[in-house]
């Protein structure tokens, strides 16, 4: 039966199988992301206590990997989502070696932009695609001087905290490139872990997690109401703008410290998401390998 080595864990290797199963098998020097034949039985000892360990995060990975013809299509299922915004607003889909296998967009203006690059995007890893992304929204002037940019993180296999760092440091690394080639444009990128909950609301209102992320931090610096529907048309650096006037000079609410919101966090307003990781399970299921997926070879 064909298999694919989904992680590795000393002497024993987890695969998903055709058959829509995970097993723990002998590690025979496999890398994560080989695809291999193996004899099921092999692997059945070892199944109910691996999947009753990792049960949440391998069930959602199982119902997510299409089996074609015997072939795992690893390299072509979106495990992970990532989003970025100005005014455009845009989604990255990945695979398991982030690399991207749908590009789209939430607005016409990121439709423009998805018309522009899509067919350099697609294929890329996501640090290239976000470079390709912030070279396009320069070019259409979308790109200042300190423009903010929001960029949100969502995976199924745990790895958010991974590719929030990738994201972070990709536009970090474009501003490096810019200032170093003479071009006085940066970006201040913030990148986030989406909650579930904040996913759900986005999809229900059919925007991005970036978008209602910036929205609810208006949200807990304002003192009265807030048009939401209004405000999620606008752009991050609007958004950005008018949660800086609303903090006030003590950076809360009228001047209040954010912490001394009632249920506020301190250091983040009132009624805003969790910081990154905050409220959604560990960004590393225990016994599970550190080893990255992205790392290894295409299949």
């Amino acid at each position: 039966m064909k298999a694919v080595v989904v992680s590795i864990e000393g002497k024993k290797a987890a695969v998903l199988a055709a058959d829509g199963t995970f097993n723990s098998i002998e590690n025979r020097d496999y890398r994560v992301g080989e695809t291999l034949e193996y004899d099921a039985a092999e692997g059945r000892a070892g199944v109910l206590s691996f999947v009753r360990y990792h049960a949440p995060k391998l069930m959602a990975a199982a119902a997510a990997v299409l089996i074609f013809g015997g072939a795992v299509t690893a390299n072509t299922y979106a495990f992970s989502t990532v989003t970025l915004d100005v005014n455009p607003s845009l989604r990255y889909e990945l695979n398991i070696f982030d690399r991207v296998v749908d590009f789209d967009s939430y607005n016409d203006e990121g439709a423009e932009i998805v018309t522009m690059v899509a067919p350099e995007v697609l294929g890329s890893s996501i640090e290239q695609a976000v470079d390709i992304t912030l070279d396009a929204l320069e070019e259409t002037d979308y790109i200042e001087q300190d423009t903010p940019v929001m960029m949100t993180v969502d995976s199924h296999l745990s790895r958010e905290k991974k590719l929030e760092r990738k994201t972070k440091e990709e536009m970090d690394g474009w501003n490096d490139r810019k200032s170093k080639s003479g071009v006085k444009k940066s970006v201040s990128g913030e990148s986030v872990i989406v909650p579930d909950e904040l996913a759900k609301r986005a999809k229900d209102k059919k925007k991005s997690p970036g978008k209602v992320y910036m929205v609810d931090c208006l949200k807990g610096v304002s003192t009265g109401s807030v048009d939401e529907d209004e405000w999620l048309d606008r752009s991050i650096p609007d958004l950005k703008k008018e949660i800086e006037k609303r903090k006030g000079p003590s950076g809360g609410p009228g001047g209040r410290s954010p912490g001394g919101s009632p249920g506020g966090h301190e250091g983040r307003p009132s009624g805003a998401p969790p910081p990154p990781g905050e409220g959604r399970g560990p960004s590393h299921v225990p016994g599970m390998s550190d080893h990255d997926p992205a790392d290894a070879p295409d299949l």
